[in-house]
């Protein structure tokens, strides 16, 4: 039997001990199978690039290629905050952060061509972005252009443990030469109820090529949801079957008959006859 689903979350690439107790403790994650099976709650299209000066008021999540030109750290302790001036090449917006302030600054490499990826907001009348991923272009060249986004806790986020961390997690599992995930259902009913294999399944809800495959992924999930919700409740049924036939009643009392007959103002239906 393949035990691979079964390792324990610490020993994955990427986890470790320390990002392992927040997994266990915040989302219940205690398995490389328990990972596989935390599913994205929403998917953000990351093929498009936006110039500054095509963000508007209401601009949801969008993502920007240029360089940092300018970076500090304002306030004292636990109050510092590191503001940042990132340029397109035409236009400029603000880059905030308010937590991990001495691991981002001591990453951020001014005058290097990067991405970053966020919500836009507006105040003053300048544009500014709050917490943004930053990649770098080599690494978004083979990127899948529809990214998962999974939920996360506040102290996720303190200890760097972010969608984007969990999406390099899934990866490692998905991409492993051990991994093996055996179809539940036979080859018939799949081929009936139009689904996927269940390794592509976990494979296209977690890095999908585009919408038509999670829509694939998401059918599949929902039908074994269904399935085995729906499966206790039939085998009941079976089983209440085999026990008991029910109660059988003969030919009635003959005063019974009678007083049917001759005092009911009214005819039985074919159920009360019965």
């Amino acid at each position: 039997m393949n035990t691979f689903l079964k390792s324990d979350i610490k020993f994955l690439k990427g986890v470790g001990g320390v990002r392992a107790e927040i997994l266990n403790k915040d989302l219940g994650i205690f398995t490389f199978g328990d990972l596989l099976s935390y599913y994205p709650f929403r998917y953000v299209d990351r093929s498009q690039y936006f110039r500054i000066s095509e963000i508007e008021q209401d601009s949801s999540f969008i993502q920007l290629k240029g360089k940092i030109v300018h970076v500090e750290e304002l306030g004292v302790k636990q109050k510092s905050r590191l503001v940042a001036t990132f340029t397109d090449g035409e236009s400029e917006l603000e880059l905030l952060w308010f937590k991990g302030v001495k691991w981002i600054k001591s990453n951020i490499k001014i005058g290097e061509e990067i991405v970053i990826f966020g919500k836009p907001s507006f105040f003053n009348g300048k544009v500014n972005m709050t917490h943004p991923e930053l990649d770098t272009v080599a690494n978004r060249k083979n990127a899948a252009g529809l990214e998962a986004v999974y939920h996360t806790t506040e102290q996720m986020k303190n200890r760097r443990v972010e969608s984007k961390a969990i999406r390099v997690m899934m990866k490692n599992v998905l991409t492993n030469e051990q991994l093996d995930i055996p179809e539940i259902f036979s080859q018939e009913m799949c081929e009936k109820y139009k689904l996927i294999p269940r390794r592509k399944a976990f494979r296209f809800i977690h890095h999908p090529p585009s919408a038509r495959h999670i829509d694939a992924a998401q059918y599949r999930f929902k039908f074994e949801e269904l399935f085995f919700l729906q499966l206790p409740f039939i085998n009941q049924k079976l089983k209440r079957g085999d026990k008991a036939e029910g109660i059988k009643f003969g030919k009635q009392n003959p005063l019974f008959e009678e007083f049917v007959k001759t005092h009911l103002p009214f005819s039985l239906t074919g159920a009360q006859d019965r």
